[in-house]
C-alpha cells in the first residue's frame, strides 16, 4: 500500500540499532512512490537503498587501528562499540531526481578522520578536524580543551549540511551521548558544552543514541525530499537545526 514506509519511522522502545538498521531497509524498499492528495508520486529510495546510494555497509575497522586508537587515549573502548567498528556502515543525502547527492554522509561510523588520526577522535580534534580550530581557540581555554579532549571521543557524526555536526560521543566511562556543533551559533555551542566542561557523564547507551540518529535520517529525508511525514515540517526530528 502506498506510504507504508510510514509504519517504519519508530521502533519499539528495546530496540537494538541493529533492528533500527533493519528497519531502515523496511522504510526504503516500501518507499518507492508515495500518494498525496490522492496524487501518486515516484521516489525510488527502494532501488537507492539496493543499489547502495542510500546505505553502505563498509569495511571493519582493523584490530590493528582499534588498540591503536585506545593506547592513544589511554581509554578501553566499550565492548558494544568495538563491536559497532566492526559493523560500519554509512547514510547518504539521496534526492529523488538526482539520487546521491555529492559524497555527503548525513551518518557515518569513523574508520580514520585523516591519515595521522584515530576511528575515535577527541572532541575537540575532531571539531576542528571538519570545521577548523577556531572555535576551541577563540572560546576555550587550554584547561578547557584539554578536559573535553580527555573524556569525550567521537566515534561518528551527523549532518545534512556545511555548517553543523552532530558528534556521537562516548566518555571515559563508558556512556554515550552526542554534542552537537553549528558554526553560526558560538554562543549556543558554549550553552550546549557547558555540562561537558563541568564533567557531566553521559547517560544512554550505544542503542539508545544510535537509534535515536538512524530515526533521524529517515525524517531527514523525506524533509529534505518533501515526502509526507508523521511530523510537522520543521521539528526537531526531521529538522536537526531547530535542537
Amino acid at each position: 500500500m502506498v506510504n507504508d514506509y510510514l509504519l517504519y519511522l519508530k521502533g519499539p522502545n528495546s530496540e537494538t540499532w541493529q533492528q533500527a538498521l533493519e528497519r531502515l531497509a523496511l522504510f526504503c524498499r516500501n518507499l518507492h512512490a508515495f500518494e498525496v492528495e490522492g496524487e501518486i508520486y515516484e521516489a525510488f529510495f527502494d532501488e537507492y537503498y539496493e543499489d547502495g546510494t542510500l546505505f553502505e555497509k563498509h569495511e571493519p575497522v582493523p584490530d590493528s587501528d582499534l588498540v591503536e586508537a585506545e593506547s592513544k587515549l589511554n581509554f578501553s573502548m566499550p565492548v558494544e562499540l568495538r563491536e559497532l567498528f566492526k559493523s560500519r556502515f554509512v547514510i547518504y543525502d539521496v534526492s529523488i531526481e538526482l539520487g546521491r547527492w555529492g559524497e555527503r554522509q548525513i551518518l557515518g561510523i569513523n574508520k580514520k578522520w585523516w591519515e595521522n588520526t584515530s576511528c575515535l577522535q577527541p572532541l575537540c580534534e575532531a571539531i576542528a578536524w571538519i570545521f577548523g580550530p577556531y572555535f576551541a581557540e577563540s572560546e576555550l581555554t587550554e584547561m578547557e580543551v584539554k578536559h573535553l579532549n580527555e573524556t569525550y571521543f567521537a566515534f561518528g557524526n551527523w549532518s545534512d549540511d556545511d555548517h553543523s555536526s552532530t558528534y556521537l560521543l562516548v566518555d571515559r566511562h563508558g556512556g554515550f551521548g552526542h554534542f552537537d556543533f553549528h558554526t553560526e551559533d558560538y554562543p549556543g555551542n558554549l550553552e550546549r558544552l557547558t555540562p561537558l566542561l563541568n564533567g557531566k557523564k553521559l547517560s544512554k547507551t550505544l542503542d539508545e543514541v544510535l537509534v535515536w540518529v538512524i530515526d533521524r535520517a529517515m525524517n531527514y529525508l523525506l524533509y529534505r525530499n518533501e515526502i509526507p511525514c508523521d511530523n510537522p515540517l520543521g521539528c526537531t526530528t526531521c529538522n536537526p537545526h531547530k535542537n
